[in-house]
């Protein structure tokens, strides 16, 4: 079984490769607005269709938004 991909999946993934931590501002607030439009785009499909039809952009939504989770979290305070 082949997996389809989505262009707001793969636009989250570069964004993520070419921000890498050198960036953080900049591309964590891009990958924010990708969260927040994969979010209203799931939201919206659950709304008008049955949950299993709206799967891939729920996954898009949760890719997504874990990447912030991961990248974007603040520095963890040295040690002292």
């Amino acid at each position: 079984m082949q997996m389809k991909w989505s262009p707001l999946f793969l636009t989250a993934v570069a964004v993520l490769a070419v921000c890498g931590g050198e960036a953080r501002a900049d591309g964590c607030d891009d990958m924010k607005a990708l969260c927040k439009e994969a979010t209203a785009k799931a939201l919206k499909c659950t709304n008008e269709q049955s949950a299993a039809e709206c799967k891939p952009l729920i996954d898009v939504r949760n890719a997504t938004c874990t990447q912030i989770d991961l990248v974007c979290k603040p520095a963890a305070p040295e040690p002292e």
